[in-house]
């Protein structure tokens, strides 16, 4: 099982911000090492993108499994201007320190309509002809949107980042979930892991309405061999190591009771 976790969830909070990116953020690549993850989703926020992009990461590359692009959630996502201010950068950035792929974040204010959908894709897919080597993983949680953006050209370097907890917040079925991840899985290269409740709060692994069960056996079945990011509840502030360890056993035998 590859399994990671996104940054910033191995140190206490930044501005009591769930997700922030963290001041000593070398610090978690020697943690990573101690407690057996296989990588970092590593992000850029608006607080972090000025002086980020201009830093030589290029010795924690190997175990970055992407870069989740958190600057970009704003309504200005289908904007050419915005993309190339905030987007281009990464990419450029990505390529330096030679990390493989982004996650862009089509939620909250960046969540895609059908009425803006093929402005927004038309724009990604000159990214992907410009960065053909750089795989853009994007996590979106509308059905129709996510159809119209992967089936129309197959697009070599398009994937998608599939959320637990957001599926569940959304309150889709279980026949409708089983059924969404066979039709996408050639697609699906990372699994961010999260327990939420059906009204979509976000809650220790096991105690919310997230059905693990269905979605590590319909992996299995499948043949899954991606990424798993641990994007759970934070615990206690000052005890980030025991909650991400208790997380990390309870998905670790989640996994090996289908293998």
């Amino acid at each position: 099982m590859k399994l990671g976790i996104i940054q910033g969830r191995l140190l206490p909070p930044v501005n009591d911000k769930i997700q922030e990116f963290p001041t000593d953020w070398k610090r978690e690549f020697d943690f990573i090492k101690i407690m057996g993850l296989s990588h970092i989703e590593f992000i850029i926020t608006p607080r972090s993108f000025d002086s980020i992009i201009q830093a030589d990461i290029s010795e924690f590359s190997t175990k970055i499994s992407s870069i989740c692009c958190d600057n970009l959630i704003n309504t200005k996502i289908d904007d050419h201007c915005f993309l190339s201010k905030q987007l281009r950068p990464i990419c450029d950035f990505a390529i330096k320190n030679n990390i493989k792929a982004l996650t862009i974040p089509l939620l909250e204010e960046s969540q895609l309509s059908m009425g803006n959908v093929s402005r927004f894709t038309r724009l990604m897919y000159s990214y992907s002809l410009v960065y053909p080597d750089l795989e853009f993983h994007f996590e979106m949680n509308n059905p129709s949107v996510i159809s119209d953006m992967f089936v129309p050209g197959h697009v070599h370097n398009f994937f998608y980042t599939y959320d637990t907890g957001n599926m569940t917040g959304l309150r889709y079925n279980d026949s409708f979930l089983e059924t969404f991840i066979k039709f996408h899985i050639s697609k699906i290269k990372n699994i961010h892991l999260k327990d939420r409740s059906n009204e979509g709060i976000t809650v220790e692994p096991g105690t919310g309405d997230t059905n693990f069960n269905l979605v590590f056996e319909t992996l299995r079945k499948l043949n899954y061999n991606g990424n798993f990011t641990l994007q759970t509840a934070r615990g206690q502030t000052g005890m980030e190591m025991d909650t991400v360890l208790r997380h990390k056993e309870y998905f670790k035998k989640l996994y090996e009771k289908f293998i």
